[in-house]
C-alpha cells in the first residue's frame, strides 16, 4: 500500500492526506513514509483547542474552541515563501473542526507549515494538556524536478490535520475551505 502511495505521488505529483481524531494512531508505514520522505507527521490522539481563534458552532456555550480558524503564515525563507504563495493567498477564514496536531520537519528542504493556530492554542492528549502555543494545522511539502524541455515539475504533498476540513458545513462558500 505504501508503495502505491509513493507511486501515486511520483506519477501524479500531488497527494493530500487528511487525518483527524478518528485516524488510527498505529499506521507505521504511512507515518514513516510521510515523515521520512516529506517531513510531515501527525498525532491523531493530540486534539487542538483554540478558544481565542474559533467560530461559533452551536454548542451549548457557543464558541467551544474546536472549530479553529486557521492563520495563514508567511515563510521564513525564500523556499518557504515559494511553497506557501499559492496556499495562503486568501484572507477568507479557513476552518478546521476537531483538529489534531500536525508536525513539520522544517529542516527537510521543501517542508513548511502553511496554516497554523493562534499562539494561544492548547493541545490535549487523553484530556491532559500537553502543549500550548502556535500549532500547525496544514503541513506542505513541495519540491521540483526538471521534466521535458527543462520545465520544472512540482511534487506537492499536503497533510491536513482535520478530517472535517472538506465537510459540507465548511465548504459551503462561507469559509475558505475548498469546495
Amino acid at each position: 500500500e505504501i508503495n502505491k502511495l509513493d507511486d501515486f505521488v511520483n506519477t501524479f505529483k500531488s497527494l493530500a492526506v487528511i487525518v483527524g481524531d478518528s485516524t488510527p494512531a498505529n499506521m507505521p508505514n504511512l507515518t514513516e513514509l510521510l515523515w521520512e520522505e516529506y517531513g510531515l507527521g501527525f498525532e491523531a490522539n493530540h486534539k487542538i483547542k483554540d478558544v481565542n481563534n474559533c467560530v461559533l458552532t452551536g454548542s451549548s456555550n457557543g464558541y467551544d474552541g474546536y472549530s479553529v480558524i486557521g492563520d495563514y503564515i508567511q515563510g521564513k525563507n525564500s523556499l518557504e515563501n515559494a511553497i506557501l504563495v499559492n496556499v495562503s493567498t486568501t484572507s477568507i477564514k479557513t476552518i478546521f473542526r476537531d483538529p489534531v496536531r500536525s508536525k513539520v520537519d522544517s529542516t527537510l528542504k521543501g517542508s513548511a507549515v502553511s496554516v497554523q493556530t493562534s499562539d494561544k492554542a492548547s493541545v490535549y492528549a487523553n484530556n491532559e494538556l500537553v502543549e500550548t502555543g502556535s500549532i500547525p494545522l496544514i503541513g506542505v511539502f513541495c519540491n521540483y524536478e526538471f521534466g521535458k524541455n527543462n520545465a520544472m515539475v512540482y511534487k506537492r504533498v499536503f497533510l491536513i490535520g482535520s478530517d472535517e476540513f472538506l465537510s459540507p458545513t465548511y465548504t459551503s462558500g462561507e469559509y475558505g475551505n475548498p469546495y
